[in-house]
């Protein structure tokens, strides 16, 4: 749908400017505007579905108008808005399958005892909202535990103006999924819980112990060996009885099933102790605490065998109002008939779970109000009087359904129901309690401006409800002046999206001005490339519009349409097209054109150089020109297209005076002679004097006269890179006709395969579009500033080649590590170079065209500062396990005369060992103090890295645990030695070998370790690295055991890899606990019930 639409949006575009393709700008009528503004459109009758209409300006429809006509405005709903009525209660608002969270606040709310102990919750004695910051601000307070959310809930139904309270607040405080269905007895136990341990810390007694006090009973289990008849009794403690329903049809039944003897015979025998043995037993439950409020659960829902299935027991139950429970005590013998009242209740309240089906339904919550005794049902947002029909309680409209029943009195005062899912008694003295004492407690300072707050904010809710139907009746006034719109030449001009917006605008809210800068053109009038988005209107409807809404620029029809701008857009189609058809020609002049067919004639006409891109891209960048030139300046009458190229870029050629002809002169080409033999000596007396170890060459070398300021640019950086700079014209802005062929001097570039020569033809047709380029006719050289530079440089290329050849030649043995002797006293003393200079120097060698030439060796980098002393000891730089491994290089005296006639030193180092070819002194000595603080300050920056890779080698060569561990992969250019950080070092003189590949065989790859790298940095845990290994291994943190290869293990979480000192390249043995360990995805499984919220946390 949405690709028909853009489909048919293209033909309208298409259709609007068709005529502008073949029209000159100065032929344009009054046809052509009335198609480009769509004049010729049919009217459409208003607020009819017209689809097909879509772009039509005269068309009023699709605007949004729909859900003002059908009343679909989604405004607050009524409900929500209705002031309580005195003396009545309040509903709560259902937030999708939130009705088991209502009907069970409606329970608690209406137990004074419940209701008075959260309401005297303290927030500044909860751990957690005492640090609540909105605490300590005058009437700013908000509550963010759920324990506050449901004090401020019974505030508001308690003294609230609101018919209507949303628990949004709470519900999302607890985590709870609002769109699933939960069973309300596990939410009502959960919550207890909740609540009882969030009130410990009050110290408010009717607070800390409102679950024990009113909601706790307890029984007493007694088993009876019927062997021995030894007794043995164990205690616990309830908040409510589970009742089994199936088969029973009274409630006094299914407390009897509940509290009957059990036999414990077969495999349910009891271990006696008085026996010492399994013996056939009774078991019996009686009550030993009542509590205030007695809950009992009707088992409902059970699961059927057959089915595999959960279901609902539909069967109805029948309850007495006034429940007698001194059958199922456990009672002194001793009790006189008075005390028989402590154990009687009253039915206070039933949760009613309506539906057929175990997995959905709804729940409502029947509640008898004690100061009236009225019944009343409260079904979420709406509350209703109950009436008591024979045995059923009926709201108004279930009433109709018994009208036919012989009224009849109920002597027992039961009640029943199918649907009956909780009933809550209260204690008979403590309803007596709460008729004389109905008032609730005083709401804290606090609680009160909160509850001020919030009925503040609903009456303003209401206000702007009042507003809103103001608004509403104005727009319903403007749909009906919309029917009866009518346009004609003295018609505005409005946006569509304004429309639109306003269409969308709820009734509550403030109303933008009208809006049209975005549909203006340049010019201020109505551009043509926005007609789409625009509705043509009456002026009537126009005057309402802007006198309710005001705003602008207020657009009359007629006067309001830019022909300027259609001149415009008919010149660039006209110059699209133009040149587009020339382009061709150049195109087609060329394919049968010839440079052959003038090189030996000379009346033939003269052909010129053109660039290959220029030719390729002209027509694309001269008419990026024109419209770029069309977004300042207009097209004006009688003016000549196609515009030239010099008046759309106001800039003239910057470069159009040195486009002359070039000829090179005889003293030219002697000087690039000279330059020639110059370089060619220079070679010869280099080689001959590395050969012949004279010391002059240095001396003859920097001499050369070719060494000026551009070639030593040239030899010290990539040759290529410098070429391709002395051609660069991206300076130039903006594009220029040629730009490609000319250099950065203003002549022809020298690259022959940048540039074609064309026929004088198609040079006119350029002229017509760039009357101001000077031109390269074929007798035109390339510049000799370009040529003489190329000419040195490719000179340099093949010194600096020549040169990589010599030196790789002369210092073979020095670079490449070959043929090295041992160190030994007949050719002590041992010259010292840093191991930088030798790694610029092979790159150079290896690459002689990139980077700068080496030219001076630097030693001073290997002495320390404060007493120009050896800062690395030469016979530990031997060693692969110590600081200085690597730190020096070693060069015999004939390497050493050797670098100094072609490098300078800034120091000499010399190194000097006995006949155990032991190292015995040095000149300079070593400066161990230095020595020392270099190695500390060296090993401290070490420590200070971001994202390095280390390894994690499992310890457990046999694979004892079955793991399925990846394989390492090895670099090719890493032995296995080297994992492990313990390269052995060459015992030649020169520390710097290159190690050798170790070539395994299939049978030794099978026993590589099990190691896998990690990415880590200095400032991350143990834990965090355990964490990283798990997703590698799949293993937990709290199985892994970690050390070093030195056998120190990490068993610290918090430790960091820097205080650890672990550095890069490091590796790690880790031990798994776990019998074995399966590298495969891990499965989670779906939270079900209240996992994940809040309710779960005690």
């Amino acid at each position: 749908m949405f690709i028909m639409r853009i489909k048919k949006s293209i033909q309208e575009k298409r259709k609007q400017w068709s005529w502008a393709e073949d029209i000159h700008p100065d032929d344009i009528n009054d046809s052509h505007i009335s198609q480009t503004f769509f004049l010729e459109h049919p009217r459409c009758k208003p607020l009819s579905n017209h689809r097909s209409c879509r772009n039509n300006p005269f068309c009023l429809s699709g605007l949004g108008e729909q859900r003002w006509l059908q009343n679909n405005i989604f405004p607050v709903k009524d409900s929500e808005l209705e002031i309580r009525e005195i003396n009545s209660f309040c509903g709560l608002k259902n937030l999708g399958a939130t009705c088991y969270i209502n009907s069970l606040l409606q329970l608690w709310f209406h137990n004074l005892q419940v209701r008075n102990a959260i309401l005297k919750w303290n927030p500044m004695e909860d751990e957690t909202e005492k640090h609540n910051p909105t605490l300590f601000i005058e009437n700013g307070y908000e509550p963010t535990t759920s324990v506050g959310q449901l004090q401020l809930i019974f505030a508001l139904m308690l003294k609230g103006k609101q018919k209507t309270i949303n628990p949004e607040a709470f519900i999302k405080s607890l985590k709870i999924d609002t769109t699933i269905e939960q069973d309300a007895e596990e939410f009502s136990n959960l919550l207890l819980t909740t609540l009882e341990n969030k009130f410990n810390e009050q110290t408010n007694i009717s607070v800390r112990k409102m679950v024990e006090n009113n909601l706790l009973g307890g029984y007493q289990s007694i088993i009876t060996c019927l062997t021995c008849k030894t007794e043995s009794a164990s205690h616990s403690t309830f908040r409510h009885l589970s009742l089994s329903i199936e088969g029973h049809q009274t409630l006094n039944d299914s407390l009897k099933d509940y509290f009957k003897a059990e036999l414990l015979a077969g495999d349910d025998q009891y271990y006696c102790d008085q026996c010492q043995g399994k013996q056939n037993a009774t078991r019996k439950m009686y009550l030993n605490k009542l509590p205030e409020v007695f809950s009992f659960q009707l088992m409902r829902f059970v699961y059927n065998k057959k089915s595999m299935q959960k279901i609902k027991l539909n069967s109805f139950i029948r309850f007495p109002q006034t429940l007698d429970m001194t059958q199922y005590l456990s009672l002194p013998k001793k009790h006189n008939a008075t005390s028989r009242k402590n154990y009687k209740y009253n039915l206070y309240a039933v949760l009613i779970h309506k539906g057929s089906s175990a997995n959905c339904g709804h729940y409502v919550a029947q509640i008898k109000d004690n100061a009236t005794k009225q019944w009343y049902q409260f079904n979420d947002d709406k509350v209703e009087k109950l009436t008591i029909k024979g045995f059923n309680l009926c709201t108004d409209d279930e009433l109709n359904k018994f009208k036919s029943m012989k009224n009849f009195k109920n002597s027992k005062e039961e009640l029943q129901s199918t649907d009956a899912y909780m009933l809550v008694y209260l204690k008979d003295i403590k309803t007596k309690n709460q008729k004389t004492k109905s008032i609730s407690c005083k709401l804290s300072p606090r609680l009160t401006q909160l509850v001020n707050t919030c009925n503040t904010n609903f009456e303003n809710k209401i206000l702007e409800g009042k507003q809103g139907k103001i608004f509403e009746q104005q727009i319903l006034s403007l749909m009906n002046d919309i029917k009866n719109n009518c346009v004609n030449e003295v018609g505005d001009i409005i946006s569509v999206q304004w429309l639109k917006y306003l269409m969308k605008v709820n009734p509550n809210e403030t109303v933008k001005k009208i809006d049209n800068y975005a549909i203006l053109c340049k010019h201020n009038l109505l551009d043509p490339e926005k007609v789409s988005s625009v509705k043509y209107i009456g002026s009537d409807l126009a005057d309402k519009l802007y006198g309710l809404f005001q705003g602008g620029p207020r657009l009359k029809l007629m006067s309001s349409l830019c022909k300027v701008c259609v001149r415009n857009k008919c010149a660039r189609m006209y110059t699209k097209i133009l040149i587009l058809n020339q382009n061709e020609s150049i195109a087609t002049i060329l394919d049968n054109w010839s440079q052959t067919d003038n090189t030996n004639s000379k009346n033939r006409e003269t052909s010129y150089w053109v660039g290959n891109e220029t030719i390729k891209y002209w027509h694309k960048k001269y008419f990026e020109s024109f419209k770029t030139f069309l977004n300042t300046s207009d097209v004006l009458p009688n003016m000549t297209l196609p515009i030239n190229y010099e008046t759309l870029s106001a800039e003239c050629e910057p470069y159009s005076s040195l486009c002359k002809q070039i000829k090179v002169s005889e003293d030219m080409k002697q000087e690039n002679v000279h330059v020639a033999i110059d370089a060619e000596n220079m070679i010869k007396l280099g080689y001959n004097n590395n050969c012949s170890g004279e010391s002059d060459t240095e001396a003859k070398w920097k001499d050369n006269s070719l060494l000026n300021t551009n070639f030593d640019e040239a030899l010290n950086n990539n040759c290529y890179a410098y070429l391709q700079n002395m051609n660069n014209t991206e300076h130039i802005r903006p594009w220029r006709f040629n730009s490609d062929i000319i250099c950065k001097h203003g002549n022809m570039t020298i690259e022959k395969d940048s540039k074609k020569l064309v026929p004088k033809e198609v040079i006119d047709i350029f002229q017509t579009y760039f009357p101001k380029v000077s031109w390269f006719d074929k007798s035109t050289l390339p510049c000799h500033m370009c040529k003489n530079i190329e000419f040195q440089v490719r000179i340099y290329k093949c010194i600096r080649i020549l040169l990589a050849k010599i030196e790789n030649y002369i210092f073979i043995d020095l670079l490449w590590n070959s043929e090295r002797d041992v160190f030994s006293i007949q050719h002590s003393p041992y010259a010292c170079i840093s191991p930088e200079f030798l790694e610029t120097f092979r790159n150079f060698v290896r690459t002689p065209l990139e980077g700068p030439v080496p030219i001076m060796i630097k030693n001073k980098i290997l002495l320390c500062n404060d007493h120009n002393k050896l800062l690395y000891h030469p016979m530990l730089s031997l060693s692969p396990t110590e600081y200085d491994y690597n730190k020096l290089v070693f060069v015999t005296k004939k390497e050493w005369n050797l670098l100094l006639k072609c490098f300078e030193v800034d120091f000499g180092i010399f190194v000097n060992f006995n006949d155990q070819n032991l190292f015995t002194f040095s000149k300079p000595e070593v400066c161990e103090t230095c020595r020392q603080k270099k190695m500390q300050e060296d090993k401290m920056n070490e420590l200070k890295y971001i994202n390095v890779e280390i390894f994690i080698k499992v310890d457990d060569s046999e694979d004892q645990n079955g793991n399925c561990l990846k394989k390492f992969k090895q670099n090719p250019s890493m032995s296995v030695n080297s994992i492990n950080s313990s390269n052995i070092a060459s015992t030649s003189m020169n520390n710097n070998n290159i190690v050798t590949l170790s070539k395994f065989t299939r049978s030794e790859q099978k026993r590589l370790p099990r190691v896998e790298s990690v990415m880590i940095s200095f400032y991350e845990t143990v834990l965090e690295l355990k964490l990283k290994i798990m997703k590698v291994f799949n293993v937990f943190p709290v199985n892994q055991c970690l050390k070093t290869t030195e056998g120190i293990e990490l068993q610290n979480d918090d430790a960091t890899m820097e205080e650890l000192n672990i550095l890069p390249q490091s590796v790690i043995l880790v031990q798994f606990n776990e019998e074995k360990i399966h590298k495969s995805k891990v499965i989670t499984t779906q939270e079900t019930g209240f996992k994940g919220t809040e309710l779960m946390r005690f």
